[in-house]
């Protein structure tokens, strides 16, 4: 009984806590004017939940209340590319090489640049045409001060892009935040058994945030859902 007794003491004198997470509304400027953001908004540029519920009572004269603020930022990206295709269209046997993508990036963390299916290109059988030689060999070259002479670029063969490297993660920095620019160069060779049709090649690139938060849908990029893993 005395056990008792002295636990309800001790529940009355010491603060009760909760920490249930409830959401609470929340705005964003826009420009001037303030516009609420809504509660179980899943595309809300932010949302703010409240927890740790205390209360107290008893004749103390001195109580300490722990406070805790955070802000949880996610990984966020804006990029833009001038073209994702280009065309050679060649006249006369040569070695060739063009500007053919300015790129632009900027985010708050590492962001991963990954190649996949850069070759040479291939023949493309249409209307039963066939290639004396069915491949026009390709390199590729990067610049980051804007225009480059042919002859002083670094030239790699096609196949070179897809194969890890360290250079393809672009760490963190004030740079990337307020915006980075660089330049994807092509170069072709065409050969006199170049037979008069099409080569074609369809590669891909995937730029991949290595920084994301686990609240983030990884498919959509808004909130996820409650009780989605």
């Amino acid at each position: 009984m005395k056990k008792l007794i002295l636990a309800l003491l001790l529940v009355s004198v010491l603060p009760i806590m909760a920490f249930a997470q409830t959401e609470v509304d929340a705005w964003y400027l826009d420009g001037t004017n303030w516009v609420p953001i809504g509660l179980n908004n899943l595309q809300a540029p932010a949302r703010c939940w409240a927890s740790a519920f205390a209360s107290g009572a008893c004749n103390k004269t001195h109580w300490d209340i722990p406070v805790t603020i955070e802000a949880d930022v996610a990984q966020w990206i804006e990029w833009q590319m001038s073209g994702t295709s280009w065309l050679w269209r060649v006249r006369k046997p040569g070695t060739y090489a063009a500007d053919c993508i300015t790129a632009n990036i900027k985010s708050n963390q590492n962001v991963l640049i990954d190649y996949e299916g850069f070759d040479s290109l291939r023949y493309v059988g249409v209307g039963g045409k066939t290639s004396v030689n069915p491949v026009i060999p390709v390199w590729y070259a990067w610049s980051f001060s804007g225009s480059v002479v042919p002859g002083d670029a670094d030239w790699v063969e096609a196949t070179r892009l897809n194969i890890p490297a360290e250079w393809d993660t672009i760490f963190d920095s004030m740079d990337l935040h307020t915006g980075l620019q660089w330049k994807l160069w092509n170069k072709i060779k065409v050969v006199e058994c170049n037979s008069a049709c099409k080569y074609r090649d369809e590669a891909k690139i995937t730029l991949e945030l290595l920084c994301q938060k686990d609240w983030i849908d990884p498919a959509t990029g808004y909130f996820k859902e409650l009780g989605k893993p």
